[in-house]
């Protein structure tokens, strides 16, 4: 079984959605209860949402997504979280999540770390990349994690731990659609020509790590 967590219905799996295996489950956090046993897993993916991992008082659901993460990560599943699963991944694993000091809003230049080039997924990626965000927390990178992109405002852009457990600061998934949505007053400013790359880029890493 693969599991699609979702913390709230408008973050959906976008351009990832097309490759999704046939027997995928979708979890909404916030009303669906986590799987207690991981071993019969084939993959996560953990997408964005509103809240901050440490507002626990205010969202339940946050500390059974953090052991279940764990859980994941000790049996060897793999993990692919963007925004807030890339947060949530860094916290369950031993880093830290806290407010930054800048939101990052629209399309953002981020730099890939020596180590991304020869990463199974990342090496696909140039060493520059334009990439949509949505954030204003970040995080300390969990221990033993590879850093695999930075920015000029924050350093922790992606990472990995493992061989398998992917988190990404920034949205690869989105599409023309998807912005929209989010910004329906201001979606003309956004377009950018690069979004097709993006795409592309964000489909084909997620196949190699649907293969990992």
């Amino acid at each position: 079984m693969f599991y699609l967590i979702q913390h709230v219905l408008e973050e959906g799996a976008g351009v990832f959605e097309q490759l999704l295996p046939s027997n995928v489950r979708m979890i909404l956090a916030s009303r669906d209860d986590f799987p207690k046993d991981v071993r019969e897993i084939s993959g996560v993916l953990i997408m964005g949402g509103p809240m901050g991992v440490y507002e626990r008082n205010l969202y339940p659901f946050i500390e059974q997504e953090l052991n279940f993460i764990k859980k994941c990560y000790e049996s060897g599943v793999k993990v692919f979280g963007v925004c807030l699963g890339a947060q949530m991944i860094a916290e369950a694993l031993g880093g830290k999540v806290y407010k930054g000091h800048v939101q990052e809003i629209g399309w953002c230049k981020i730099r890939h770390t020596k180590e991304a080039k020869d990463d199974t997924l990342f090496s696909i990626f140039p060493e520059e990349l334009l990439v949509f965000q949505w954030h204003g927390d970040t995080f300390e990178l969990p221990p033993n994690a590879v850093r695999l992109a930075t920015s000029d405002e924050y350093k922790n852009q992606s990472f990995r731990v493992g061989n398998n457990i992917y988190g990404l600061q920034y949205h690869i998934e989105v599409t023309d659609n998807i912005i929209k949505e989010w910004f329906p007053e201001t979606h003309e400013k956004m377009v950018n020509p690069d979004l097709k790359r993006l795409n592309n880029l964000a489909i084909e890493a997620f196949k190699k790590f649907l293969k990992l």
